[in-house]
This record gives C-alpha cells, structure tokens and sequence, in this order.
C-alpha cells in the first residue's frame, strides 16, 4: 500500500523525501531489488508514481531590531583651540582622522572628546587645514529571515500507478 505522509512518500517500509526535487518532474520507482528510487537512470521494476511538484516556497519573517554599524566621513576644518568641533558627534566614535597617509593614531595623536576632536602631538594639522573625520554612528535595522514552506504533498495532484496485482 502506498501513502503519503508531508513530503514522503512510503511503501511497505520505505519512504522517499522528494524536498530536494521541488520544482521538479519526480517519478517515482520500484527497481528491480523492490527499492523505492526518484528518477532513476536505469531500468526499474515498476512505476508507481509520478508528480510535478511546486517550486519551493519561502516566506520572510521578522527576526527582530539590530543595531547596524556605519561609517561616515566629515571633513573639518583644525580650529586655533585644543579642541576641533565636530557637529552632531553625540555618542558616535571616531574611527580615524586625516588623510591615510599621515596615518594617525587614535589615542597617540589625537583623542575623541565629549563634542569633538582633540589633538595630543606635534603632527596634527595645521590650523585652518581641513581633514577627514571617519565617525561611525549606528543606526536600528530591521532584521528578517527567510523560512521554507515545508513541501505538502497532500496539497499535491500525484498519479499512482497500480502495483502488480493491482495493488496500490
């Protein structure tokens, strides 16, 4: 006798999953040990059934609220005081100040400080000279995943074929 069950089918004490043919033609075989076999690519015993099924189906759902990092570079102009105003800094963190190649250091030659920037060695820019200021902010994002639709062969038009002796 041959029945369904989700996305298997079963004879006597085997089954077949056909989840990893979705999308697919499938049919379904005794071959000639009397095992159950999808699609075979040689001669079998017996046919007994056969199926398009439907494309996989997948569904996003929402995982939840992260926080997601950002980069932003801010050109600033070096003020005559200790300290150079970033506007808008609030509790982000600077990265990197200057240009790449004058490779300064965090907290060697420049310190971040409530409001702005503060330079601690002899090789900051030059006063009225204006430079990158790489601040990363973050911001909340919307998380989702993607969850497969289990394959339903209930919901699926199979044509049997009778066994030999017109068992099915």
């Amino acid at each position: 006798m041959i029945t369904i069950e989700g996305s298997k089918i079963k004879y006597k004490d085997q089954e077949v999953d056909l989840t990893q043919f979705q999308g697919q033609m499938v049919r379904v075989f005794l071959d000639n040990n009397l095992k159950l076999v999808v699609n075979p690519q040689y001669d079998c015993y017996w046919q007994i059934a056969e199926v398009m099924l439907p494309p996989q189906k997948t569904i996003q759902r929402e995982k939840g609220i992260v926080q997601e990092a950002y980069d932003e570079e801010i050109y600033i102009t070096r003020s005559e005081s200790e300290v150079d105003e970033i506007p808008g800094l609030g509790n982000a963190e600077i990265v990197s100040a200057g240009f790449p190649w004058c490779n300064y250091q965090k907290d060697v030659e420049f310190q971040q400080v409530s409001g702005g920037i503060k330079w601690l060695s002899e090789r900051a820019p030059s006063p009225g000279e204006q430079y990158p200021v790489t601040v990363r902010r973050y911001r909340e994002k919307i998380e989702y995943e993607n969850v497969v639709e289990p394959l339903d062969l209930t919901k699926t038009n199979i044509t049997f074929f009778d066994l030999p002796g017109g068992v099915r």
